[in-house]
């Protein structure tokens, strides 16, 4: 009987296993070589011609010192690839044999056994062609001939009777390769994403979309769409299960006809539990399976996971301008997060480990969306099965930045295939809140010269309006709406530029007053907008970092190997003005590199602070950026080994869902409380201004009730009468709020700016243990304010806390992740220092 059984199982499994499409990777033994030479060198897929000729000893790293510029000729070579495979007798029996790119890059012939497959001529687009007929079981040859998309994008231009602000514009490529001010030049070519061979007999899935139709806490209304190839007609049954609840159960018979078959197959979820944002609740997910049965045979199958959720972008005209913000499940949300850019100039060398850090690091420091700007990639499907995981909503932006595009009926049709790959791929993702069309065009048009510098006439101005409108305003959203129809849709981001007053009232707003404008931190308490979806401050990143991509003979600020890792024009320039106006000069370079950080962290939470008081005037803030693509100077809050700079450690703070703000205005000290969360939170305010040495010169606590989702000013006092008999420069206010004996959050107001303290040298201790969690646990104390502890070691990972002010005579716990092998590597290298250090 045993023996019966196990055959009748194996059976099954074979039937099963054998009915359904089967996937070959084709992504090993590969070899690759310039055009015209006759040696070859060992690949790797994915990859890209820069990341194989390193591999291969034959360039230097470019991520090395000035090594970038030394390889600058790659992006003019045409490279050529080789896969050579077999294929089992299976694979070779199945009625269809195609081969699915998921990403060629950018510009290639695809050639299968000699035979012509494809022309490729768009980086973000998935290609499938039938190779049926020019395969074999042995000995197959799979060849590609990249050609230099420099020269394409040349040859373009030339064809066009006007020029083009860059022209990056003609190529289908991620556009942040060709250099941005915070990333290199490295025009890649390759193939960047997986090869495989599709064999199936009379079936295949192409798609399934589950349209979320009527969502609410008692059901949820979804309709199921199959987008189904047949080889011929036949009945068949297609059952939807999910892991989660024994609740969904559908199974509905049909019939096929031969070719493309759309099915839609309504069922319901009783009770359904809803994907929330980080912060908002749990981000709840369904593993939904389709099974499509003929007879007792499963011939193809598929799995989804999928989030239950609403969305909606409100965009209403109101007695200030016009809204722009989320409502999440019918709630209105304050968005707190930030712009994320590739996390590699290589982006096939981004593993799914990167990935989850940059992800997690975001959900840590309390985000509850990204920005994927429009300069990069559309990322791929582990970065937003991360973001469903983690509650990290998505603003996706299409991959258009900061110039203007060809309208020719070719371009405008590969955009098109651009677009339904893209959203095909992306729109079941339950982090998906927003599309996108591009960054920044609308306020190039209007605000950056490129009429006058480009001399554009008046048929020339018309034509590249129209060009942009067909896009923009036509080609995206329709597209949008025919394959998705569940997600908003905006043109362009920012809606105005941020020298226009309309940008502070209606919109979304890219304010770049501070850093480009070189205004004070302190014009981000008069300039927030309805929504601030860029604005920033560049930091240095981790000594570690630094130490990692120049010579140690190269550790001072002119040295070339470093400013070849400052890619703003005057980026150093820019720091330094804005740092002597707060701060003392740094003595070192180790200093300058500590106190840039806090310069760029101590910014941003005055911007941060300032949006998060306009509430709901301002409901969102965005900064730029979250991330690096390479070891660089830039706005990033964690660097490109994923080190954490201050700004990270600080907003952390600054987007929990309590925060404490103090600001002067009009001769007052007013204490402000920003609540995230749904319901009223009632405490304790305390407040005590203290001079350096911890003695208290006045103190207050007072009930406090914060109400839900609110922003209110719950404290003020006469500043001079405060400071009537004391110096400025040597006191400052601490502000806390408690709940049930909880510390909730804090704040502290110094009375001048920072250079003018008058800060004693404090007299740090601290004590270690290791704990049974893998955490070591710090103990850090001092007789007198020390202000800005940074706590560095060799070892890797983040502090639980760092760069923060503690108090006189008090002792603050802080924690880190660690072996015990490292826990002995972090007794020897810990240092612990603050601001009087750096000068």
């Amino acid at each position: 009987m045993k023996k019966i059984i196990t055959s009748l199982l194996f059976l099954l499994l074979f039937n099963y296993l054998s009915a359904q499409i089967i996937k070959k990777s084709l992504d090993d033994n590969w070899q690759f070589r310039k055009s015209g030479s006759e040696k070859w060198f060992a690949a790797k897929v994915p990859g890209c011609i820069h990341t194989d000729l390193l591999a291969n000893s034959i360039i230097p790293d470019p991520f090395f010192g000035d090594n970038e510029k030394k390889v600058q000729d790659i992006e003019k070579e045409s490279w050529e690839y080789d896969c050579n495979f077999n294929i089992s007798d299976e694979i070779f029996s199945k009625n269809n044999l195609y081969l699915a790119f998921d990403g060629l890059d950018t510009y290639c012939d695809v050639y299968l056994n000699m035979h012509h497959l494809l022309t490729a001529n768009n980086q973000f687009r998935h290609w499938e062609t039938d190779g049926k007929k020019y395969l074999k079981k042995e000995n197959n040859t799979l060849h590609i001939v990249f050609y230099s998309s420099v020269l394409k994008d040349k040859e373009a231009a030339s064809k066009l009777p006007y020029s083009l602000p860059e022209e990056r514009s003609f190529s289908r490529k991620a556009p942040y390769q060709y250099g941005w001010d915070w990333g290199p030049r490295l025009v890649t070519s390759g193939v960047w994403r997986n090869v495989k061979i599709l064999a199936w007999d009379n079936l295949k899935i192409n798609y399934v979309h589950f349209i979320q139709k009527n969502i609410s806490s008692a059901k949820a209304s979804l309709i199921a769409k199959y987008e189904l190839i047949a080889d011929k007609t036949d009945t068949v049954s297609i059952n939807i299960n999910a892991a989660e609840t024994k609740s969904i159960s559908v199974s509905k018979k049909i019939i096929l006809n031969k070719g493309i078959n759309s099915i839609e197959i309504p069922f319901d979820i009783i009770n359904p539990l809803l994907w929330m944002p980080n912060g908002a609740g749990k981000a709840n997910l369904y593993t939904l399976k389709t099974t499509i049965v003929k007879g007792n045979r499963i011939i193809e199958s598929s799995e989804n996971t999928i989030g239950l959720k609403t969305i909606a972008l409100i965009t209403e005209k109101d007695s200030i301008g016009e809204s722009f913000y989320f409502k999440v499940n019918g709630k209105p949300l304050f968005v707190k997060g930030a712009n994320y850019i590739p996390s590699n100039s290589f982006p096939s060398q981004t593993t799914k480990e990167t990935y989850e850090k940059i992800i997690k690091d975001a959900a840590e420091a309390n985000m509850n969306m990204i920005r994927v700007w429009g300069g990069g990639i559309y990322e791929n499907g582990e970065f937003y099965d991360l973001c469903d995981k983690y509650g990290i909503m998505v603003w996706q932006d299409f991959m258009f930045a900061g110039s203007m595009y060809p309208g020719d009926s070719i371009f405008v049709e590969n955009v098109r295939q651009e677009a339904i790959d893209n959203i095909i791929r992306l729109r079941n993702h339950a982090c998906i809140a927003l599309w996108c069309g591009n960054n920044e065009i609308d306020e190039g048009w209007y605000n950056w010269g490129w009429q006058k510098q480009f001399k554009y006439s008046l048929t020339d101005f018309t034509t590249l309006w129209k060009d942009y409108l067909k896009i923009f305003k036509d080609v995206l959203p329709s597209t949008i709406a025919k394959f998705d129809g569940e997600h908003p849709y905006i043109s362009t981001s920012p809606r105005k530029g941020w020298g226009r007053k309309e940008s502070m009232t209606e919109g979304d707003s890219h304010y770049w007053g501070v850093w480009w404008g070189k205004l004070p931190f302190e014009i981000y308490k008069e300039k927030t907008g309805r929504f601030m979806s860029e604005y920033g401050f560049q930091g240095m990143p981790d000594m570690k970092t630094i130490i990692s991509m120049v010579a140690d003979t190269s550790l001072y600020l002119q040295s070339p190997q470093l400013k070849n890792h400052q890619k703003h024009p005057t980026g150093f320039e820019t720091i330094d003005e804005y740092l002597l106006r707060d701060y003392r000069k740094p003595k070192d370079f180790a200093s300058y590199v500590y106190v840039s950080q806090l310069l760029q962290a101590e910014g941003m939470r005055i911007a941060i602070e300032s949006h998060r008081r306009a509430k709901p005037r301002c409901m969102g803030t965005l900064y730029w950026q979250l991330n690096d693509c390479w070891p660089v100077v830039s706005w990033s809050s964690v660097d490109y080994y994923g080190r954490w700079k201050a700004l990270h450690y600080f907003v952390k703070k600054l987007y929990q869902d309590i925060l404490i703000s103090q600001i002067i205005k009009n001769y007052k000290v007013e204490v402000w409380i920003n609540s995230d969360k749904e319901t009223i939170t009632k405490g304790k305010l305390h407040i005590e201004l203290m001079n350096f040495d911890g003695k208290v010169l006045w103190s207050k606590t007072t009930d406090c009730t914060v109400n839900g989702n609110s922003s209110a000013v719950v404290f003020n006092i006469d500043s001079a009468q405060l400071l009537s008999n004391y110096d400025a420069t040597k006191v400052f206010l601490h502000t806390s709020f408690t709940n049930n004996a909880t510390e909730m959050a804090t704040h502290n107001l110094y009375f001048t700016q920072i250079a003018k303290l008058d800060l004693p040298k404090p007299q740090l201790t601290k004590t270690m243990k290791y704990l049974a969690n893998g955490n070591a646990e710090i103990l850090v104390s001092t007789d007198k304010l020390a202000k800005n502890i940074c706590l560095t070691s060799t070892i890797e990972g983040h502090f639980s806390d760092n760069y923060f002010d503690l108090l006189p005579n008090e002792t603050k716990k802080i924690s880190i992740k660690c072996s015990k092998e490292e826990y002995t590597e972090l007794q020897k290298s810990l240092e612990i220092i603050s601001l009087t250090d750096s000068y």
